[in-house]
């Protein structure tokens, strides 16, 4: 699949919105894994970009599936995601992946972003 990156909304955040990781699944099998930190660069309804210094295996080969947690003002934001791609940064490793999310928590994320990006125009 095809990582969209010209979805019509797509929250871009500067700073970097840290946030926690823990691998939900690797080929659809559970795994017993511990928190990770990361960093959001972009997110969106279905889709987020983020940031870490875990070398996840190759999304080619595997699915792997993300809980990812973050709060966004005062809003805790949980999902999970797959990722679709990966590539090496100068801080890490840069990953996107594609949100499993119904439409509640689509409405959700747009809520949070678009409070976030009210509150970041005023300052």
């Amino acid at each position: 699949m095809r990582y969209n990156r010209d979805e019509s909304f797509r929250y871009e955040f500067r700073p970097v919105l840290e946030g926690s990781f823990l691998i939900h699944t690797v080929n659809q099998k559970e795994v017993q894994a511990s928190n990770g930190k990361l960093s959001i660069i972009n997110l969106s309804p279905k889709g987020i970009g983020i940031e870490t210094q875990y070398d996840f295996p190759d999304p080619v080969n595997y699915t792997i599936t993300l809980q990812i947690s973050c709060t966004i003002d005062e809003a805790t934001l949980t999902f999970l995601g797959n990722i679709l791609w990966k590539k090496t940064t100068s801080k890490g490793f840069g990953y996107g992946l594609e949100l499993l999310t119904d439409e509640a928590s689509q409405k959700e994320i747009i809520s949070q972003l678009k409070k976030h990006a009210l509150k970041q125009s005023s300052t």
